[in-house]
């Protein structure tokens, strides 16, 4: 029996009745780690931070358009944009090493 599943019957035990207006007050008490990641209920029975993705049929295959998540709509692409790890700050430079004489070049004489 998946995990969710096994939840859903604890809280309806729990409220002793599928009756929405009785059960979700305790629905809004589970909090668990799941395998998408914590899994937990507001006070009407969405779930807490759960994603979406919403796709569209082009050329016979799926195509991913947006991303639902927190309660907030996104386009695909600015959501990969967004998950993106932000690229690692640039070392300074190295100083560049001190330039050798040319071999044939005169030499200076040193002063007396």
């Amino acid at each position: 029996m998946p995990v969710f599943s096994i939840a859903a019957s604890c809280w309806l035990k729990k409220a002793n009745s599928s009756d929405p207006a009785k059960y979700l007050s305790e629905l809004a008490k589970i909090s668990f780690k799941g395998a998408t990641g914590q899994i937990s209920f507001d006070e009407k029975g969405d779930r807490k931070d759960a994603e979406m993705t919403i796709f569209t049929m082009k050329d016979g295959k799926l195509a991913p358009i947006a991303v639902i998540k927190g309660g907030k709509t996104a386009s695909y692409e600015d959501f990969v944009k967004a998950s993106q790890p932000a690229p690692a700050a640039a070392a300074p430079a190295a100083p560049a090493p001190a330039a050798e004489p040319a071999k044939d070049a005169p030499k200076a004489e040193a002063k007396k």
